[in-house]
């Protein structure tokens, strides 16, 4: 049986270490385990056919205004988890999040300044009855609030290849509005009356609902490389389709009706999530993974018994 000569012991115990060390890093996309984080990202969309919900098209005839949603940025904040069984796998993800808007305080009367709103009209009857009358002009914002429950199926289109994961998802969202009746209006003529009272009347009448999205998205994992099993930092772009109305006319007498208005719009955000305890499986595969390691080394180390026996005399 070969035996190491002892001058060459501590060469062959010296390689030991980097041989165990590079053979059990492993990457922090972790497969059968269940991950936990956080998410920031930001939203744009617009209500479709709004305008057909306050505007009669009998009473105000196509041509005599100009009218239209406008797209208005939102951001969200929310807790993530999602578990993968394996690296073919798909991953199952389930999200909250509250979703809300920011709008900059305007003095009163200074619709022109306005910014971030939802809606704006403007029509033609002043300067077409009355020269040099200033054309009226409103803006509404709706400033709803949401808590998002969202359920994503991300499916890996390679496994992990440098550290990185890209994922294609299906999902559903639902938006819970909790600030239902939280509208505001401004204009530009004070004979319509006091603006607050007029926001105060739509609100009234105009309910903001809760939403159903159906949602496609694309996503990249990246394993920062901190340590085994460490954080995982997810860039996520998704486009959410609506399929339900955004607002629920109620019944009144400004002559507000009821039509379809869904709302689309894309997220973008950024994630950090970590795994919790790994499964069973992936321990029992990180052990399988380690005898096959002792295995190479031992292999390692005969090999290089059976050079140095040629070498010594």
């Amino acid at each position: 049986m070969a035996i190491i000569h002892p001058k060459y012991l501590l060469v062959s115990l010296a390689i030991l270490p980097n041989l165990a060390i590079e053979a059990q890093s492993t990457s922090s996309i972790t497969e059968g385990a269940l991950h936990l984080g956080g998410r920031f990202g930001i939203t744009s969309g617009c209500i479709e056919s709004f305008d057909k919900t306050i505007i009669r098209d009998e009473w105000y005839p196509t041509g005599s205004y100009s009218a239209g949603s406008v797209k208005r940025m939102k951001y969200l904040l929310g807790v993530v988890g999602y578990y993968q069984p394996g690296e073919w796998w798909p991953a199952f993800e389930l999200a909250v999040e509250y979703e809300d808007a920011y709008r900059p305080q305007v003095d009163p009367g200074m619709v022109n300044e306005a910014s971030r709103f939802d809606f704006e009209y403007e029509d033609n009857f002043a300067s077409q009855n009355q020269a040099g009358a200033d054309s009226l002009r409103y803006k509404i914002w709706l400033n709803y609030s949401y808590i998002n429950v969202g359920f994503m199926v991300n499916y890996p289109l390679l496994p992990k290849w440098k550290q990185v994961r890209i994922s294609p998802g299906l999902g559903l969202n639902l938006g819970f509005n909790v600030t239902p009746r939280n509208l505001e209006f401004m204009s530009n003529h004070p004979t319509l009356g006091d603006d607050l009272q007029i926001a105060q009347n739509m609100s009234s009448v105009l309910v903001g609902r809760t939403v159903a999205q159906g949602v496609v998205g694309l996503q990249f994992d990246i394993d920062p490389g901190v340590h085994d099993e460490g954080p995982l930092i997810t860039v996520l772009g998704r486009r959410r389709f609506g399929m339900s109305d955004y607002i629920r006319t109620e019944a009144n007498e400004y002559n507000f009706v009821e039509n379809r208005n869904t709302s689309n719009s894309w997220m973008f955000g950024i994630q950090v999530t970590c795994p919790l305890k790994p499964s069973n499986n992936r321990s029992r595969n990180k052990n399988m993974q380690n005898q096959e390691t002792q295995k190479e080394i031992l292999n390692e180390i005969k090999k290089l018994n059976e050079h140095l026996e040629k070498l010594i005399p």
